[in-house]
Protein backbone atom coordinates (compact mmCIF):
# COMPACT_ATOMS: atom_id res chain seq x y z
CA UNK A 1 0.00 0.00 0.00
CA UNK A 2 1.25 3.34 -1.78
CA UNK A 3 0.91 6.10 1.38
CA UNK A 4 1.20 9.88 0.83
CA UNK A 5 3.46 11.81 3.68
CA UNK A 6 3.77 15.37 4.65
CA UNK A 7 6.15 15.85 7.48
CA UNK A 8 6.76 20.03 9.31
CA UNK A 9 8.51 20.26 12.00
CA UNK A 10 8.07 23.02 14.09
CA UNK A 11 10.98 24.56 16.22
CA UNK A 12 10.08 26.12 19.86
CA UNK A 13 11.27 29.81 20.51
CA UNK A 14 11.08 29.93 23.57
CA UNK A 15 13.54 26.51 24.28
CA UNK A 16 15.42 24.64 22.00
CA UNK A 17 12.79 21.60 21.29
CA UNK A 18 11.41 20.04 18.01
CA UNK A 19 8.11 18.43 16.58
CA UNK A 20 7.47 16.61 13.70
CA UNK A 21 4.11 16.31 12.88
CA UNK A 22 3.57 13.98 9.96
CA UNK A 23 0.24 14.12 7.82
CA UNK A 24 -0.07 10.41 5.81
CA UNK A 25 -3.00 9.36 3.44
CA UNK A 26 -3.67 5.96 1.44
CA UNK A 27 -4.86 5.46 -1.67
CA UNK A 28 -8.43 4.56 -1.62
CA UNK A 29 -8.78 1.45 -0.42
CA UNK A 30 -11.39 -1.55 -0.03
CA UNK A 31 -11.10 -3.86 3.50
CA UNK A 32 -12.31 -6.65 4.71
CA UNK A 33 -12.90 -6.98 8.88
CA UNK A 34 -14.27 -5.23 12.10
CA UNK A 35 -11.49 -3.37 13.58
CA UNK A 36 -8.33 -1.14 12.40
CA UNK A 37 -5.06 -2.33 14.21
CA UNK A 38 -1.60 -0.53 13.90
CA UNK A 39 2.00 -1.17 14.79
CA UNK A 40 3.87 1.92 16.20
CA UNK A 41 5.21 3.42 18.53
CA UNK A 42 5.57 7.14 20.81
CA UNK A 43 6.79 9.12 23.48
CA UNK A 44 5.08 10.21 26.26
CA UNK A 45 5.25 13.47 24.46
CA UNK A 46 3.52 12.80 21.34
CA UNK A 47 0.48 10.29 19.45
CA UNK A 48 -1.31 9.47 16.96
CA UNK A 49 -4.77 10.36 15.28
CA UNK A 50 -6.57 8.27 12.41
CA UNK A 51 -9.35 9.80 10.28
CA UNK A 52 -11.57 7.37 7.80
CA UNK A 53 -12.48 8.99 4.77
CA UNK A 54 -14.51 8.80 1.14
CA UNK A 55 -12.48 8.10 -1.71
CA UNK A 56 -12.38 12.41 -2.56
CA UNK A 57 -10.78 13.17 1.01
CA UNK A 58 -14.03 13.88 2.53
CA UNK A 59 -14.24 13.20 6.83
CA UNK A 60 -16.74 9.88 7.28
CA UNK A 61 -19.05 10.98 10.32
CA UNK A 62 -17.94 9.17 13.55
CA UNK A 63 -14.73 8.43 12.21
CA UNK A 64 -12.78 12.04 11.91
CA UNK A 65 -10.07 12.75 13.65
CA UNK A 66 -12.10 15.14 15.95
CA UNK A 67 -13.51 11.70 16.63
CA UNK A 68 -10.34 9.53 17.29
CA UNK A 69 -8.51 10.24 20.83
CA UNK A 70 -4.58 10.57 20.66
CA UNK A 71 -3.51 7.42 21.08
CA UNK A 72 -0.24 7.00 22.41
CA UNK A 73 1.81 3.16 22.95
CA UNK A 74 4.15 0.80 21.42
CA UNK A 75 2.10 -1.60 20.25
CA UNK A 76 2.44 -4.13 17.44
CA UNK A 77 -1.77 -4.56 17.56
CA UNK A 78 -3.45 -1.40 18.45
CA UNK A 79 -6.90 -1.22 18.10
CA UNK A 80 -7.84 2.10 17.25
CA UNK A 81 -10.97 3.76 18.51
CA UNK A 82 -12.98 6.72 18.42
CA UNK A 83 -15.74 7.87 20.30
CA UNK A 84 -18.15 5.51 19.25
CA UNK A 85 -15.34 2.44 19.69
CA UNK A 86 -13.51 0.67 17.32
CA UNK A 87 -15.91 -0.98 14.54
CA UNK A 88 -15.22 -0.24 11.44
CA UNK A 89 -17.62 -2.68 10.07
CA UNK A 90 -20.19 -0.23 8.55
CA UNK A 91 -17.21 0.82 5.99
CA UNK A 92 -16.14 -3.15 4.82
CA UNK A 93 -16.60 -3.14 1.09
CA UNK A 94 -16.75 0.68 0.38
CA UNK A 95 -13.91 2.50 -0.77
CA UNK A 96 -11.95 4.89 1.94
CA UNK A 97 -9.00 6.58 2.44
CA UNK A 98 -7.04 6.50 5.84
CA UNK A 99 -5.39 9.85 7.60
CA UNK A 100 -3.14 9.26 9.67
CA UNK A 101 -1.82 12.28 12.21
CA UNK A 102 1.48 11.97 13.76
CA UNK A 103 3.42 13.63 16.33
CA UNK A 104 6.89 12.55 16.82
CA UNK A 105 5.74 8.93 16.16
CA UNK A 106 6.71 6.36 14.28
CA UNK A 107 3.90 4.10 12.30
CA UNK A 108 5.40 1.07 10.92
CA UNK A 109 1.84 -1.15 9.52
CA UNK A 110 -1.42 -1.28 10.04
CA UNK A 111 -4.10 -4.08 9.17
CA UNK A 112 -7.87 -4.60 8.99
CA UNK A 113 -8.79 -7.50 11.73
CA UNK A 114 -12.16 -9.33 12.34
CA UNK A 115 -14.45 -7.91 14.80
CA UNK A 116 -13.71 -7.18 18.11
CA UNK A 117 -15.92 -6.00 20.54
CA UNK A 118 -14.59 -3.04 23.17
CA UNK A 119 -14.11 -3.44 26.30
CA UNK A 120 -16.92 -1.30 28.64
CA UNK A 121 -15.94 -0.09 31.72
CA UNK A 122 -19.05 0.92 34.01
CA UNK A 123 -18.13 3.42 36.59
CA UNK A 124 -19.60 2.33 40.27
CA UNK A 125 -22.75 3.35 41.06
CA UNK A 126 -21.69 4.73 44.41
CA UNK A 127 -18.02 6.31 45.91
CA UNK A 128 -15.34 4.13 46.88
CA UNK A 129 -15.59 3.52 50.54
CA UNK A 130 -11.59 4.21 51.68
CA UNK A 131 -11.92 2.38 54.60
CA UNK A 132 -13.21 -1.20 53.44
CA UNK A 133 -12.29 -0.34 49.87
CA UNK A 134 -15.62 -1.72 48.43
CA UNK A 135 -17.71 -0.30 45.58
CA UNK A 136 -21.29 -0.78 45.96
CA UNK A 137 -22.31 -1.32 41.89
CA UNK A 138 -26.02 -0.20 39.98
CA UNK A 139 -27.11 -4.59 41.18
CA UNK A 140 -26.29 -3.08 44.55
CA UNK A 141 -24.08 -6.15 45.41
CA UNK A 142 -20.57 -5.58 47.13
CA UNK A 143 -17.68 -5.62 44.86
CA UNK A 144 -14.21 -5.48 46.12
CA UNK A 145 -11.64 -3.91 43.50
Amino acid sequence: MQMVAIRKTIRGQSFPTEITISYQFTRPLIFEGGNLTMNFETSGASGVRVEIQEPDGTPIEGYTLDDCPEMYADSVRYTVRWKHGGDVRPLEGKPVRLRFVMRDADLYAFQFVPFQPDLIHIAPAEPFDMETGWFLDQKRVKVQH
